[in-house]
């Protein structure tokens, strides 16, 4: 998806695992960090693309 500029789910993915553990009082650091960094790759691949649209 990334390289043909489609959004990343990443919410539906990484996003619910890191709920399911928020709920459970787990701690998911690698997750969390993870997840930071995929959202902000996602939102620059967004503006990309729209950018040359």
């Amino acid at each position: 998806d990334l390289a043909n500029g489609k959004r990343l789910e990443i919410d539906a993915t990484l996003g619910y695992a890191i709920n399911e553990a928020q709920k459970r009082c787990l701690a998911v650091p690698t997750l969390d960090v993870c997840y930071s960094l995929i959202k902000g790759i996602n939102r620059s691949n967004l503006r990309t693309s729209l950018n040359t649209t």
